[in-house]
């Protein structure tokens, strides 16, 4: 797009003066006619704006929509009306920032009461406004002194006063800075600059006329130096800095020394003195003669340029200097800056601005910020930046680490691991997509509920797993909610404690039910048919690294006894928590096959094992895209079995896991009606793999009959036992395979009905996909026989409907009446009951 006397708009400029600056040039140019005047704005808008204006015009064209209708989107869009009580908020909000001057405070203040509709009391309340949100200080105490009460004290007096406060301070600090000779081999990065030969002011004080021993300064004490401890960049004596060295001559004869390293480092510092300006970041660059190692170096695209930027894990923030910015980015306007930067001996460096950029590399594209210097060496790249471009090496895990990890995984799966390594770091991951929203239904009202009382033998651990997670960022403590829920703690089996809101009490009953339903297990096992190489991934905290919207961190308010908190991220006990993470995976992983899904337990299958890799490298490149973490310790790669879901999947088909049928089978006989329960409760899991267990179980359900006394029988004893057997011997069901022809085989018995999917094979053989089965009612026990085999065939067609939907199967029963009843060639006979009718009909 092209610009137009510098009128030029995109998504990161504001709306708002484009608009005034477009309207402008149409006065200036005589420019009435409305074609030319939309003409004239597609012309100088981005190409991002454009496709967004042909979205937001649907279905109309673009071509037909009037100028004033597109300013009008366009103004909804990127410069949305806020309400009277937001523009108040943001003024009472606003602070003074650091590199801010009093006269610039007072227009932004200006600038932000526009809208406010202060009418009468503007004046006063820009005043006011003014001398709170200066900041604590020298000024702010001097501006107190002031009568606030008196009339002849306006924003004026108020602006001049700290001004004239700022310009005193500022020349103080100059007449300090002048005591302070720069080091020639430890240096800022700023040219070439001729030195003052002028000598120092003589100081009043007779202590500060006395240089520190360990940094040279006078404004303060040797002992109280905060450098005492630092060792020298020229001895390496432990003691002194640079400045002071006594071998200083003997080691600065080279006049050109190169820059060799440079880095940023984020320090809480404040000035010894009065006179210095408290500072958080520091910008240093050490010039040396001897030999070094070659910086680290990041490669970026940023728009659509190839850029390498050196990488300093010292620092939080990305630098770059002024040149270097006007070289390549003077077409992106810079912004206010909003931090100080400092050397390694406390230099202040003002950066003359930030600008906001999307860079992309190999794996993930962002947006970062850079902030500008006036002058410096390369560009530069903290730990902010390479955290958002999932540059892994230097902030996580290492790729050697994954070997250690991962000590017996093939080697081809190994370099596949290495390449995502960060996703097998132990921080918390945060979900980079979207923010999680939890709706209320109409009419909601907040519900609070006191704290309960915790047994002592919990307190330690909770209060220990509230404080894990304030310092990870999953929750934060709040002074006041219209909503508070108490917790239900949960001591796991490695005795770590898991925190729970008992939301079925307060918010759980208000929310919104989700659209989206967690899949079956027959479902997420339908495409196992094939299958040789396995992996399986299990995310680290699944729920809490997904970030709640803010307005619904309010609704998760816990009341503890240490006060109440809120999370920031998704937790347990919500009721909609499963169904919103079951999209997000879905969501993240749709289009890779081969994945199967169920919350934070992701399978990962192949039919060979390159097939496996790829399939592999895929959903870890999703998931390093989208900043998830995995749990190590969990999670198996390139395997020829797994256990998922309770069950282990080979080729050969799905079997009970040893573990399970292992507890079956160590289960005494039941004593009463309870423990029974729980015996049929484990049996009932891997019942599909049990022919005829409705039949076979039906002694032990006759007990659980209403009004059925307790009585063990041998037939209850052979039953059990029966069971045991059968799930001991290790059965095997085949997957499901939708290219080979299906079979429903079903029977009715006095007590029970029964059926069997089972594929059949090119060489006739038959195997077992599923069984099930049920025991019948009092009322369906008095049908006559051809009714049970009819309903045996209703509950085979209805229990297995999801594999036999508009696919043709093979039905087998062995009570021929119905073949003629149910038969393709014969219609319904008349005489056959009413019951036969529904179901030939249903069929």
């Amino acid at each position: 797009m092209s610009r137009l006397h510098g009128i030029y708009f995109d998504e990161q400029g504001d709306f708002t003066v484009f608009h005034t600056k477009l309207k402008n040039y149409f006065v200036r140019e005589d420019v009435t006619d409305e074609a030319k005047q939309k003409a004239t704005l597609l012309t100088v808008i981005s190409d991002t704006a454009v496709k967004l204006l042909e979205s937001l015009c649907v279905p109309d064209p673009l071509d037909n929509v009037r100028y004033n209708t597109l300013i009008k989107l366009l103004q909804e869009h990127y410069a949305p009306s806020k309400s009277y009580f937001s523009h108040r908020h943001m003024f009472y909000c606003a602070t003074k920032r650091p590199d801010e001057s009093a006269r610039e405070w007072a227009a932004r203040l200006r600038t932000l009461a526009a809208e406010c509709k202060f009418g009468d009391e503007l004046a006063v309340v820009l005043r006011d406004k003014f001398v709170s949100g200066y900041g604590e200080g020298k000024v702010q105490d001097r501006l107190f002194e002031e009568d606030a009460s008196s009339t002849t004290l306006t924003l004026k007096n108020v602006v001049d006063l700290a001004s004239g406060k700022e310009a005193a301070a500022e020349e103080r600090k100059q007449r300090v800075s002048l005591q302070v000779k720069p080091d020639s081999s430890v240096f800022l990065h700023q040219g070439s600059k001729k030195k003052s030969h002028a000598p120092p002011r003589k100081n009043n004080s007779q202590a500060l006329n006395k240089p520190c021993i360990h940094c040279g300064r006078k404004n303060h004490e040797s002992g109280k130096c905060k450098f005492k401890e630092y060792s020298c960049n020229i001895c390496s004596t432990k003691g002194h800095l640079a400045t002071v060295c006594p071998n200083k001559k003997s080691k600065n004869k080279s006049k050109d020394d190169k820059r060799k390293h440079r880095y940023l480092e984020r320090q809480d510092y404040s000035a010894s003195s009065d006179d210095e300006v408290t500072l958080s970041d520091t910008f240093f660059n050490i010039m040396t003669s001897k030999a070094v190692s070659s910086p680290y170096t990041l490669k970026l695209e940023i728009c659509d340029k190839p850029m390498t930027f050196q990488i300093d894990t010292g620092s939080h923030y990305n630098v770059m200097n002024e040149t270097f910015y006007k070289r390549h980015f003077s077409h992106i306007k810079l912004s206010k800056n909003d931090l100080n930067l400092t050397d390694y001996v406390g230099h202040p460096i003002i950066p003359v601005g930030k600008f906001t950029v999307k860079v992309k590399n190999e794996t993930s594209s962002c947006m970062l910020t850079f902030y500008v210097v006036k002058e410096g060496g390369p560009p530069l790249i903290g730990r902010q930046g390479l955290h958002e471009v999932k540059c892994s090496s230097f902030l996580h895990l290492t790729s050697d680490e994954t070997t250690k990890l991962f000590p017996n995984v093939p080697t081809e799966v190994q370099q596949i691991l290495k390449k995502f390594a960060s996703v097998f770091d132990e921080s918390v991951g945060t979900f980079s997509k979207y923010k999680i929203t939890l709706k209320l239904k109409e009419g909601a009202t907040p519900v609070f509920l006191k704290a309960r009382r915790l047994p002592l033998a919990l307190k330690e651990k909770v209060e220990n797993e509230i404080h894990r997670l304030v310092s990870a960022g999953i929750m934060e403590p709040v002074k006041s909610s219209d909503w508070a829920t108490p917790i239900v703690p949960i001591l796991k089996a490695d005795g770590t404690m898991r925190i729970c809101g008992d939301f079925r009490m307060t918010v759980n009953s208000q929310l919104k039910p989700s659209s989206y339903i967690l899949p079956h297990m027959e479902h997420l096992c339908s495409d196992f048919a094939g299958a040789k190489f396995f992996s399986k991934i299990d995310l680290r905290d699944a729920f809490q690294q997904c970030e709640l919207d803010d307005s619904s961190r309010p609704l998760t308010t816990i009341n503890t006894h240490l006060g109440l908190f809120r999370y920031r991220r998704l937790c347990f006990g919500i009721t909609n928590a499963p169904d919103e993470f079951q999209e997000v995976m879905e969501r993240l992983l749709h289009g890779i096959k081969g994945v199967k899904v169920l919350m934070d337990d992701i399978v990962v299958i192949g039919s060979s094992f390159e097939e496996h890799n790829q399939r592999l490298s895929d959903v870890l490149k999703a998931l390093h895209g989208a900043n998830l973490r995995v749990k190590s310790t969990k999670c198996k790669f390139g395997v020829q079995h797994i256990e998922y879901l309770g069950h282990v999947f080979d080729v050969n088909g799905c079997h009970p896991t040893d573990r399970h049928t292992s507890a079956i089978r160590k289960c005494p006989l039941p004593k009463d009606v309870n423990s029974l329960r729980s015996f049929l409760g484990m049996v009932t899991f891997y019942v599909k793999f049990v022919k005829g267990a409705a039949k076979i179980l039906d002694p032990l359900y006759s007990l659980l009959r209403k009004n059925t006394p307790w009585n063990w029988t041998d037939k209850c004893t052979a039953s059990f036992n029966k069971i045991k057997d059968i799930l001991s011997s290790k059965p095997v069901l085949t997957h499901f395979d939708p290219k080979l022809p299906l079979r429903l085989t079903v029977d009715a018995s006095a007590k029970a009905v029964g059926a069997i999917l089972s594929h059949v094979y090119p060489d006739a053989s038959e195997h077992p996909i599923a069984y099930a089965s049920r025991s019948l009612t009092d009322t369906q026990r008095r049908y006559a026989q051809i009714e049970r085999e009819a309903y045996a065939i209703i509950f085979g067609v209805t229990r297995f409907k999801d594999y036999l939907y508009a696919k043709q199967f093979e039905l087998i029963t062995d009570h021929r009446p119905l073949v003629h009843i149910f038969g393709e060639h014969k219609g319904v006979p008349i005489y056959a009951a009413n019951r036969l009718q529904r179901w030939a009909y249903f069929l």
